[in-house]
């Protein structure tokens, strides 16, 4: 406990465990407004501190420069013709690239600006308490088995060889004993992944009768206006302009669903179950070099320590998961990632 404590947690850093209040807010709208307007909260806590350390991240910069191109892209809030032209405060909120901004925000500002927030670790667990009625009522495990092969994968690199065998011979017989659940749980998660990788460089506008069931790449006005403007033989770039921006955020009432279909075979709506895929489907697929970039940097930066644990189980969760979408699953990942970054620099400053 001493250790733990030691230095002694600063006023910023328990605001950075208030972060964690976020499961208290009820409703997915009213908690994407508490991350926003929370992180702000902490981005001025830092006007009148002296940052810690020093910490910055081009692939972080090159996603969020990135997102905000495909604000003017994909948006339709700032044509007049559209009715969201009077509301674009409320449009904005609801917008991809805000979460994506304010996600990086509060990364940057509580690995610069915390001094000890070790502490918050013990926070994330009980603000976890409340999604665990929902995870017991679908039956989710994806969360325990990445960090199960989290700890795997850090005892051999470890070189704690022994222990990582005996983690590997439990970890099978769990996975031996849970096959048929298993293979229940995970069956669609194939075929949700080829639908989001074909649509990262194909996605017209799809119809089953007369409802839509993917509304394909849609472009801001103007960016449409381009296209018909000019000559014909300008038309055949624009479904490579689309391959390279993606489809933009918000394409449906609901995050969680993608329309699958496998040959002339229609496999219906499933869970997308995977943060990075669908992000390249919303960007483009040039953001998954810009996330596999962060990852190796943010593993280097925290180095060969348990608390790296964490964070591959956070990255791998965001593998099988759709994770990044959830403002609640969010928050728990972002500080998480804020924590194990904070940690690996704080390491490196004290073996100096």
């Amino acid at each position: 406990m001493k250790k733990l404590l030691n230095p002694i947690p600063s006023f910023f850093d328990l605001a950075v465990a208030g972060f964690l209040g976020i499961f208290l807010i009820q409703g997915n709208a009213n908690r994407s407004l508490f991350f926003v307007f929370y992180t702000m909260f902490l981005l001025m806590l830092s006007f009148g501190m002296k940052a810690k350390r020093e910490y910055n991240s081009k692939p972080l910069m090159l996603l969020a420069l990135w997102s905000f191109l495909g604000l003017f892209i994909h948006s339709f809030v700032l044509s007049p013709r559209q009715v969201t032209y009077s509301w674009k405060v409320v449009y904005l909120t609801a917008e991809g690239f805000i979460y994506i901004l304010f996600g990086i925000i509060f990364i940057l500002t509580v690995v610069r600006y915390s001094t000890n927030p070790k502490f918050v670790y013990f926070f994330i667990p009980a603000g976890m308490i409340v999604l665990i009625p929902g995870m017991q009522r679908v039956g989710s495990s994806t969360m325990i088995v990445a960090l199960g092969l989290s700890t795997i994968i850090y005892l051999f690199i470890a070189k704690r060889l022994l222990w990582g065998m005996i983690a590997s011979v439990l970890g099978i017989l769990a996975v031996i004993f849970n096959w048929s659940w298993l293979c229940f749980k995970f069956r669609s998660r194939p075929v949700a992944i080829y639908q989001l990788f074909i649509n990262m460089f194909h996605n017209p506008t799809r119809y089953e009768g007369a409802e839509m069931v993917d509304p394909g790449v849609q472009l801001s006005p103007w960016v449409e206006g381009f296209f018909k403007s000019h000559a014909s033989w300008l038309l055949k770039f624009k479904a490579y302009f689309s391959t390279l921006f993606g489809s933009g955020f918000d394409q449906y009432l609901n995050q969680d669903y993608k329309w699958v279909t496998l040959g002339d075979f229609k496999y219906g709506w499933v869970h997308k179950h995977n943060d990075y895929l669908n992000l390249a489907n919303c960007l483009g697929p040039i953001v998954l070099i810009f996330l596999a970039w962060f990852i190796v940097e943010s593993l280097r930066t925290i180095g060969i320590r348990p608390v790296i644990i964490l964070f591959m189980a956070v990255a791998l969760t965001s593998m099988s998961q759709l994770t990044l979408y959830d403002p609640a699953k969010a928050a728990v990942c972002l500080t998480i990632t804020a924590l194990t970054l904070t940690d690996g620099l704080r390491n490196k400053e004290t073996l100096k």
